[in-house]
C-alpha cells in the first residue's frame, strides 16, 4: 500500500437501519486524497457524497452507521490513525474535528447560530483548538475574515450572521473552518446556493487558499462543471458506489462510464450560445435506494446496457490509463478485446 496519501478510504460501507432492517447507502468506496491536491466527489443528489464526507469527521446521524472499511489518516504527528475505530464522541475525534479537518456545510445560514456573533462563533474554535488568549484570539479572527475577503472585518466580528449577505456567510464559514489551518477541507456543495458571479468569486477564494496554505481539498458537487474548474482528481460516485475516478483531466477528456458521459453531456457550453443543441438529461431517474438493482446500479438508465451481464454483477475495476479505473461491463469487455487483439 502506497504511503503516499493524507487520508485514504479502503472499501467503505456505510449502512441505514430503518424498521429493524438495514440498507448500504455507501457500498465499497475507496478513495485516496493526496496533500496539496483537490480531490472531488460527483454525482446526483442522494448518492453518496455528503455521507462519505461526513463519515470522515464521524458526524453521521442517527441510525446511520459505518459497517466497514478503513478511514485511514496522517494526523499531525505523522501518525496514521483509522478514524472508523475511534468513538465518534471521544476526545481523539474531536481533536481532528476543524484543528485538523476542517469543513466547510452546504448551508451557511443554518450552520450558524442566529443569536452568537460571528467573532464569537469563530472564536470558540480557536479556545478549543489553540492556546490563545482572548485577545489574540480576537485578532486572529479578524485576520482570517480579512484573508477570506469581508471587507471591514474589524466591524464584522461582532455582526452577526443575519447582517451578512449569501456571499459573505459562505466566506465566513470558510473563516471558521480554516481558523486552524487544517490539513484537510472538506467542502460540501460551498456555491450551490449562490449566484455564479459570486460563485467564481467562492471558488476562487477556496483555490488560492488552497494554493497558499499547501492543503488538501476534498471538495463535494453535483455540478461537474465547477469541478473542471478546481479539482485535480474526481471520483463519480452513482447510488452510493464509485463508478469512475482518476484525474480530472483524463475524466474530462476521455470519460468511458455512461453515468460519467451524460453528466458531462449534460453541461451548457459557452460554444453552443446561438447554436441549436440541446442539453441532453440522463434518461430515467436513480431507483429507490431500499429497492437497489443487482449488477451495476446505473444499468436500467444506461444506453450502453448489456443484457444478462450487466443486470447480475457489478461490475470489476478497469484500469484506461494511470490512475484512471472504471466500473463498467462494456469498458471492461472492450479492454479485454483490446488486450485479446494485442496478444494476438
Amino acid at each position: 500500500m502506497s504511503d503516499d496519501y493524507l487520508l485514504k478510504v479502503e472499501d467503505l460501507t456505510i449502512s441505514l437501519d430503518v424498521d429493524n432492517a438495514s440498507f448500504s447507502i455507501v457500498e465499497g468506496v475507496n478513495l485516496t486524497i493526496k496533500a496539496g491536491r483537490v480531490f472531488a466527489l460527483v454525482g446526483e443528489s442522494g448518492s453518496g457524497k455528503t455521507i462519505v464526507s461526513l463519515s470522515i469527521l464521524r458526524l453521521l446521524g442517527k441510525g446511520v452507521s459505518i459497517t466497514g472499511g478503513k478511514i485511514l489518516f496522517k494526523d499531525d504527528q505523522a501518525q496514521t490513525i483509522d478514524i472508523v475505530k475511534l468513538n465518534s464522541k471521544g476526545k481523539p475525534i474531536q481533536a481532528i474535528r476543524a484543528a485538523q479537518i476542517g469543513m466547510i456545510f452546504q448551508e451557511p445560514m443554518s450552520s450558524f447560530s442566529p443569536v452568537h456573533t460571528i467573532g464569537n462563533q469563530i472564536e470558540e474554535v480557536i479556545h478549543l483548538h489553540l492556546d490563545l488568549d482572548k485577545k489574540q484570539a480576537r485578532q486572529k479572527c479578524i485576520e482570517m475574515l480579512g484573508k477570506v475577503g469581508i471587507v471591514n472585518p474589524e466591524r464584522a466580528i461582532d455582526q452577526y450572521p443575519f447582517e451578512f449577505s449569501g456571499g459573505m456567510r459562505q466566506r465566513a464559514m470558510i473563516a471558521r473552518a480554516m481558523i486552524c489551518n487544517p490539513k484537510l477541507l472538506i467542502a460540501d456543495e460551498p456555491t450551490t446556493a449562490l449566484d455564479v458571479t459570486i460563485q467564481a468569486q467562492i471558488l476562487k477564494l477556496m483555490k488560492d487558499l488552497q494554493n497558499e496554505l499547501n492543503m488538501a481539498n476534498l471538495f463535494i458537487s453535483h455540478n461537474i462543471g465547477v469541478i473542471a474548474q478546481i479539482a485535480d482528481d474526481v471520483a463519480i460516485m452513482y447510488m452510493g458506489k464509485i463508478v469512475e475516478q482518476g484525474p480530472v483531466r483524463d475524466i474530462l477528456r476521455n470519460p468511458r462510464h455512461p453515468y460519467t458521459k451524460g453528466l458531462l453531456r449534460a453541461i451548457p457550453h459557452l460554444a453552443d450560445i446561438g447554436r441549436s443543441r440541446r442539453l441532453e438529461p440522463i434518461a430515467g431517474s436513480v431507483p429507490n435506494l431500499y429497492e437497489r438493482p443487482n449488477g451495476c446500479p446505473f444499468a436500467a438508465r444506461c444506453s450502453e446496457f448489456i443484457e444478462n451481464i450487466c443486470d447480475r454483477d457489478f461490475p470489476k475495476s478497469t484500469e484506461i490509463a494511470t490512475d484512471h479505473t472504471v466500473f463498467c461491463h462494456h469498458v471492461e469487455r472492450d479492454q479485454n478485446q483490446q488486450n485479446l487483439v494485442v496478444n494476438i
